[in-house]
């Protein structure tokens, strides 16, 4: 299965006591990027709740060890952030910051153990797609200030999945056209 890290980040954002997200008072967020965060935090209502965003960004890499198939290794990326009042009081920025990463690190321990679970299963069974999870490629950096005021931390991480797209000759057309190469 084929890890859907925005639908999986929204049921975490959900069942999170510390992100606490609900339909009616929203705490989670999808962006494109980071520039279309920027702006989803600039509109967004202040509050000292905490925001959990989802980076719709379809990029990773095909890895290949030889063999036929290849791995593909997807990446995936959330901020968390908390909205600070004074740009200029550094405690109560850090204090943010330190609350988004404790967070962060919950949010850590809920995949590995989401994928602790996946792994007990068949491949097959694995209704999340955190079976692959590289634990060794977590990342963080601080953010912020971000949109009106948010400060928090940036994370990243991949999830890979063997790739079992075959070459079908179906999908091509034969074109008898010759590329001449120029003679130098």
């Amino acid at each position: 299965m084929i890890f859907d890290h925005i639908k999986y980040l929204e049921k975490i954002a959900r069942e999170s006591v510390d992100i606490k997200h609900t339909d009616e008072k929203p705490h989670f967020s999808i962006a494109s990027g980071y520039t279309q965060a920027e702006q989803l935090m600039q509109n967004a209502l202040r509050s000292n709740e905490v925001q959990l965003i989802a980076i719709d960004d379809l990029s990773g890499s095909y890895d290949n060890d030889d063999s036929i198939n290849l791995y593909d290794t997807q990446s995936c990326s959330l901020m968390v952030l908390k909205h600070v009042s004074d740009l200029n009081n550094m405690v109560e920025t850090q204090t943010a910051r330190k609350q988004c990463q404790l967070i962060a690190r919950k949010i850590f321990a809920r995949m590995r153990y989401d994928q602790y679970l996946a792994q007990k299963n068949i491949p097959i069974n694995d209704s999340i797609g955190l079976r692959q999870l590289n634990q060794n490629s977590f990342q963080y950096f601080s953010v912020g200030p971000i949109g009106d005021n948010y400060f928090g931390i940036d994370i990243s991480f991949t999830v890979g999945t063997p790739e079992s797209m075959k070459y079908n000759p179906d999908d091509w057309t034969e074109n008898e056209q010759v590329i001449e190469t120029p003679n130098p």
